[in-house]
């Protein structure tokens, strides 16, 4: 996958998310609906790593790829 969109905070280019030496962490967040079901995950680069829309673009084309080994619909 390519780093579609550049960081504005990184003139000398953004660590692509598939790599780097900050691993993705997800948690829940504690954000419920009426019937007490959570409603978020927070998605973020330990270390408190800044993140880019790339990163966002990214994460997204990971989370919506098609075939049950990416987690996506078929």
């Amino acid at each position: 996958m390519r780093n579609p969109t550049p960081c504005p905070h990184c003139p000398d280019g953004h660590t692509p998310p598939w790599r780097g030496t900050q691993p993705w962490l997800a948690h829940v967040r504690d954000l419920r609906d009426g019937d007490d079901q959570p409603l978020q995950i927070i998605v973020e680069r330990s270390g408190h790593a800044h993140v880019a829309e790339s990163d966002a673009d990214w994460i997204y084309q990971v989370l919506n790829a098609a075939g049950p080994e990416a987690g996506g619909a078929q």
